[in-house]
């Protein structure tokens, strides 16, 4: 059995709490003006203000669902042994 195998479980609840963190931080604390070091950064959402502000929220609910689901996923595996 190779690392990622062996620990499946907690492997997921790490970055499922990673993730959860992380989005928390950037749902609390958005970045409030276009920049390139922080937030959310594509070339659609750099466009204007408005994009930036729905993206940043929008991802950041985004990376908190999936940190959840991965923390969902890893208790699933454990109980179940799947």
């Amino acid at each position: 059995m190779n690392f990622i195998q062996e620990y499946t479980y907690q492997l997921l609840l790490l970055l499922g709490a990673i993730f959860l963190i992380i989005g928390g931080i950037m749902n609390r604390f958005p970045p409030q003006k276009i920049n390139v070091l922080y937030g959310y950064r594509t070339s659609s959402s750099m466009k204007n203000q408005e994009r930036w502000n729905f993206a940043q929220h929008f991802s950041s609910i985004r990376m908190m669902k999936t940190g959840g689901y991965f923390i969902f996923l890893s208790f699933y595996k454990f109980y179940l042994n799947v």
